[in-house]
């Protein structure tokens, strides 16, 4: 069993992209285009498959092997033509305690759920729901999202600037330079509002001088040594 370890709400995509990237963890992304009903919605959680086949059935089948906090990831195959979700699905799918949903589809009754606030991201919408039928369907460990496979080893993290996927047992090495990432950038804002200009504090001035030594001595360069091991 692997240890939980709890995701900091503050931190986004944009800052687990960079951890991924430093960690030489190959980033995992849910397709452009997909946001969120509201921009302040964000969410985190174990992912939780499911290949739609358009019964309520395959629904209350994946809450049978849910857990609190869990994110539905809901395959419709990146359909337009069709909603794969609505009100009345995800006012159960809230009450059982999932902690957001992914779809890589489309959703309709779009007022009643921002009203409801629970977060929800998605390709747009549409008001049309077609009717499935489940003689053939069969469950699946794995559901797709864009061109990223997902199963219930994935830990998902989604925000107004996307969605990534990451393996639950990088979680924890992920948060920590994640955190790590999140507070430099704080401390850079924070002096920037004090009146201090970004070239001041990541060296520019000192990095023109040893570029004069060595001219081939890139910016990128001479700040990554600059914060080794910071």
């Amino acid at each position: 069993m692997i240890e939980e370890t709890a995701f900091p709400i503050h931190l986004g995509t944009p800052q687990v992209a960079d951890a991924c990237a430093r960690l030489g963890i190959s980033l995992r992304l849910g397709p452009r285009g997909m946001r969120p009903l509201k921009m302040e919605m964000r969410c985190a959680g174990r992912a939780l498959p499911l290949c739609y086949d358009g019964a309520a059935e395959s629904f209350f089948e994946a809450l049978e092997r849910s857990a609190k906090g869990d994110i539905l990831v809901l395959d419709n195959d990146g359909r337009l033509d069709q909603s794969c979700m609505g009100d009345v699905m995800a006012s159960e799918l809230r009450g059982a305690g999932l902690g957001g949903l992914v779809i890589w589809g489309v959703h309709r009754d779009s007022e009643a759920l921002v009203k409801m606030g629970w977060p929800i991201f998605s390709l747009g919408t549409n008001p049309y729901a077609m009717a499935g039928d489940r003689v053939d369907a069969a469950y699946s460990p794995t559901a797709r999202c864009g061109s990223v496979a997902v199963s219930a080893n994935d830990f998902v993290i989604c925000d107004c600037d996307g969605v990534i996927f990451i393996d639950v047992e990088e979680k924890a090495r992920v948060i920590d330079v994640a955190t790590s990432i999140a507070e430099r950038e704080s401390m850079l804002i924070s002096s920037l509002e004090a009146g201090s200009t970004l070239r001041r504090q990541l060296g520019y001035d000192d990095f023109l001088r040893h570029r004069t030594a060595n001219p081939s001595l890139r910016f990128s360069e001479y700040v990554k040594d600059r914060y080794k091991g910071n």
